[in-house]
Parts: C-alpha cells; sequence; structure tokens
C-alpha cells in the first residue's frame, strides 16, 4: 500500500528507518492517503519490493539529480543490515548456549539412565540374594520345626514316665526330712530355753515370798525400837590415816576389777548401777545412825535387786534363743522356703509351656491338615488363577472390606472374613446393594424433572415477590457485589483491547523472518 511504499522510499533515500505502521495515521484521512499516494507513485520502479508499472518508466529522469549513488545506497543497506546481523548473533549465541545447555542435560540424562541402571542392577542382585536368604530361612525354618517337633516328643516323653515322678518323690522327701531336721533342732532350742526358764523359777521360787517380808519386816522394825530405845551412847573413835587410805585401795581394786569383768561380759551398764546403788546404800549407812535406817526401804531395795537379777537372767537366756533362732534355725529355713517358691514358679512355668506347646501342637496339627487337603476352586470370582495370586486377592480384598466397613449399612450385621465362603457372601451383599442402589438412582433420575419443576412452581411466589421489589423490572433481583462488578468492568475492557490488538494484528501484513522470529518465540513460551 502506499504507507508502506512512502516508508521503503525513505529508507531507500538514506532517511531514518520507518514502517508502514507508522504512516497509518496519515492514511486514514483523505488528504494524507493523497499525499502518500503520489509519493508512492515517485519512484515506484526503483524501490526493491514495490509491484512496477510500465507507466512509470520516467521516474529515474525525475529521480537523477536527488537519488543517491549506488555505494551510499550500500552503505545504508548495510548500516540497516547491521543491527539484524547483530541480532542474529545474538540469537546465534542464545542457541549456542541452549545447545549447551541441551548437551548438558543429555550428559546428565545419560548419567542418570547410568545410575538407574547401576539402581536396577543391584536391585535385581540384592533380590537374587534375598530370595537366596528367603530359600535359606526355608530351609533353617524346616529344621527348627522339625527339632521343636523332636524336642518336644521328647518333652512329652519324659513328662509321661515314671522316673521324673519318682525323682520328684525324691526331692519332695528330701524337703520334708530338711523341714523336720529344722523342727527337731527348733524343739532342741525350744526345750533348751524351757528349761534354764525352769532353773531361774526354782531359783525365784527359793527366794522369800511376800508374806515372809512382811513378817521380817515386822521383827525388825519391833527390834529397831527396841534398839532404840536401849541404845548405848556412841564411843567416838578415831580411825588411823593409812587404815582408811587402804580401806580406799581396797575398794578402788574392788571397782577396777568388777568393771573389766563388766567390759569383758558386756553388761557395763548393770553392773555401773551395782556400784552406784552399792555407794547410795553406805553413803546412807555412813551418814545416819541407829535412828536413821529404814529397813522397809532396806528390804524393798533387797527385793528389788533379786527381781532384777531374775529378769537379766531370764533376759539371757531369751536373748540366746533368740540368737539360736537366728543363727541356726532361720537361714535354712530361709533356704528351704526360697527352694519351695522358687520349685512352684518352675512348676507354673513349666504348666505354662506345656499349656502352649499343646496349643501350637494342636495349630501345627490343623495346618498340616488344611496343607493336606485339596485347595477349593472358586468359581465366581475367577478361574485360571494360580494359588498364590488367589491367596493374595483375598487378602486385598479383605484388608479392602475392613477399610471401607463403616461404609456398610447399620442394619448388615457384623463384618466376618474367617474363610473363602465369608469373603464370597460378603462380595454377593456388595453386589445386591450396588443393585439396589442403581435401581434407587434410576428412579431418582425418572422422577427428578418433576420434581424440579414442583420446585420451580413453588419459587414463584418468591421471585414474583423479589421482582416487584427491585429497584427496576429489568433488573436482576439479586445483583452482583461491588468488588465483582468492577472486576467484570475491568475484564470486559481488557477483552476489548485484546481483540483490538487482535484485530490489529491480523490487518498487518508479516513478512517471513517475522514470522520465524514469532513462531520461535511462541515455541519457547509454550
Amino acid at each position: 500500500d502506499a504507507a508502506r511504499a512512502t516508508a521503503a522510499l525513505i529508507r531507500y533515500l538514506g532517511g531514518p528507518e520507518y514502517s508502514g505502521e507508522d504512516f497509518e495515521w496519515a492514511a486514514n484521512t483523505p488528504a494524507g492517503n493523497a499525499i502518500l499516494q503520489w509519493l508512492a507513485n515517485q519512484s515506484a520502479a526503483h524501490i526493491p519490493g514495490v509491484v512496477k508499472d510500465v507507466s512509470q518508466l520516467w521516474s529515474p529522469a525525475v529521480l537523477e539529480h536527488i537519488a543517491l549513488y549506488d555505494e551510499e545506497v550500500a552503505e545504508n543497506h548495510h548500516e540497516s543490515v547491521q543491527p539484524e546481523t547483530e541480532l542474529l548473533e545474538k540469537e546465534t549465541e542464545a542457541l549456542k548456549r541452549r545447545l549447551h545447555s541441551a548437551k548438558l542435560a543429555s550428559k546428565q540424562l545419560s548419567r542418570a539412565i547410568k545410575q538407574l541402571q547401576s539402581f536396577v542392577n543391584d536391585t535385581t542382585d540384592e533380590a537374587s540374594c534375598y530370595h537366596h536368604q528367603l530359600g535359606e530361612l526355608s530351609i533353617q525354618a524346616d529344621s527348627s520345626i522339625s527339632r521343636s517337633c523332636n524336642s518336644a516328643a521328647k518333652l512329652l516323653g519324659k513328662w509321661n514316665c515314671s522316673p521324673t515322678e519318682a525323682e520328684t518323690k525324691g526331692i519332695c522327701n528330701t524337703n520334708e526330712q530338711h523341714l523336720k531336721a529344722l523342727g527337731d533342732l527348733r524343739s532342741s532350742i525350744v526345750e533348751s530355753t524351757e528349761k534354764c526358764l525352769q532353773r531361774v523359777n526354782a531359783a525365784s521360787r527359793s527366794l522369800p515370798q511376800v508374806s515372809e517380808l512382811e513378817r521380817d519386816v515386822t521383827t525388825l522394825l519391833e527390834r529397831h525400837q527396841h534398839l532404840i530405845k536401849h541404845r548405848v551412847p556412841q564411843i567416838e573413835t578415831s580411825v588411823p590415816p593409812q587404815y582408811t587410805t587402804k580401806l580406799y585401795c581396797k575398794e578402788l581394786d574392788h571397782l577396777s576389777e568388777q568393771l573389766e569383768h563388766a567390759q569383758r561380759a558386756g553388761n557395763q551398764e548393770e553392773i555401773l548401777q551395782r556400784i552406784l546403788d552399792d555407794a547410795e546404800s553406805a553413803t546412807d549407812n555412813g551418814n545416819g545412825g541407829v535412828e536413821d535406817v529404814d529397813i522397809m526401804g532396806e528390804i524393798q531395795r533387797a527385793w528389788v535387786l533379786d527381781q532384777r537379777a531374775l529378769l537379766y537372767a531370764r533376759e539371757d537366756i531369751l536373748d540366746q534363743a533368740i540368737s539360736a533362732f537366728e543363727k541356726q534355725l532361720h537361714p535354712p529355713l530361709q533356704t528351704l522356703y526360697e527352694r519351695v517358691s522358687q520349685s512352684g514358679e518352675f512348676v507354673a512355668e513349666a504348666e505354662a509351656l506345656i499349656g502352649a506347646l499343646l496349643e501350637e501342637r494342636g495349630e501345627i496339627a490343623a495346618d498340616v491338615a488344611a496343607a493336606q487337603q485339596p485347595p477349593p476352586h472358586s468359581t465366581d470370582i475367577g478361574t485360571g488363577i494360580d494359588e498364590s495370586a488367589q491367596v493374595i486377592l483375598e487378602t486385598e480384598l479383605k484388608d479392602l472390606l475392613k477399610r471401607l466397613q463403616q461404609q456398610r449399612p447399620q442394619d448388615a450385621g457384623p463384618l466376618v472374613l474367617l474363610d473363602h465362603s465369608d469373603l464370597l457372601k460378603e462380595l454377593r451383599c456388595i453386589a445386591n446393594r450396588l443393585k439396589i442402589a442403581e435401581d434407587n438412582e434410576a428412579e431418582w433420575l425418572s422422577s427428578a424433572p418433576s420434581y424440579v419443576q414442583s420446585l420451580a412452581h413453588s419459587h414463584e411466589p418468591l421471585i414474583s415477590t423479589v421482582y416487584a421489589n427491585s429497584p427496576v423490572n429489568t433488573s436482576p433481583p439479586f445483583a452482583p457485589g461491588p468488588d465483582l462488578q468492577k472486576l467484570e468492568k475491568r475484564t470486559r475492557q481488557r477483552s476489548e483491547r485484546l481483540y483490538a490488538a487482535m484485530v490489529k494484528l491480523q490487518k498487518a501484513q508479516i513478512n517471513d523472518r517475522d514470522r520465524r522470529k514469532l513462531s520461535a518465540f511462541v515455541g519457547e513460551w509454550t
């Protein structure tokens, strides 16, 4: 057209780079279109890409003084080609980089393929190793089962034979003898203790009784009163100091001997208390005269000392008996108790093991009987499936039914999947429920149009009321929100702009080079 011809004329004459789109504003007006048409007609014969006309052969003479020389034209052409060359070089560099990236990706892909192949080989070797180990484990399991059966047979044989019972009776007899010996030892200790206590009781009976002490106290009081009435004045005598010193030394030696004997015997407190009591009594006797003598107190003190000696004797006897029980009787009795309790634990453990062995024996017998029976052939699930695949299929079906147990109807009863017949029964129930559901669905679909129509008729008063209360009779009863309206407006405007750009793009004429670039761009981003 005229706009493209004018742009080509300007480029041909060495002017700036323009395209036909730059002159479309002038082509839209009649005057501008006339000027562009006149300029295009001036040199249409010498401009590349413009259709030649015979009527314009005189254009060289017109343009002879204003046209450029060939060198200038070549220079301008070189300058116009230079950006395209740079663009091609950039595209070449980009293609080289993409080719390098493709090579790297190819290398990585080949490396990944090699790794996958090595992983597959390793997995195959590992699977074969596991298969070999599984065979060995199967052999070991068979041998273990055989050994267990032999051991169980031997154990049951030993359990049923008489020597075990005789040995058990021997152990029981030994424990009874040991317990009898311990009983005899206890009887001897008790008898010895009783004899010692009888001797102490005999010694206590040899002491005066309370009635005798009362008579003695009465007699002594009468004599003491008689002495007080007929007493003779004391003659003060003086004792030489050397005799007093000897008496003190002798008393101290006696006290030392008593303390040493108490330290060896282990009753220091008793000896010290006795010494203190003697010292108090001696002090009382030394300080008072005949009038100060407390006959009742002295007799009570003597009676208390005798009773204390008897109690100490009984305490020693009981300590000896307790020591004999703790050292001689208690350790062997504890040992016997531990042995008997341990035997009871062994018996309970043996009973538990025997019960578990009997249960396992029954399970093994049931498994052997089930293995000897021919496998049942299923006609509902399908034929031509080997036993392992059928077992796997049944296991998967059982797991699936257990996972979907919550979706079963409430009146279906509990889910029981013990054997093949239970699985078939459950599958038949599922098929029946599916058929009933499909029938209900077909019935609902057939009644849906009438139901929808009835709903529409029932909503007519409400819709009429909503339209009656609308601002305008043609306005919708429920207009969209402000945000949605703004979004619709922006979408409508953008779609109009895109449509205008698409129309403009369709009207524009694209050469092969631009088409290739556009195809490359679209291919890159799609």
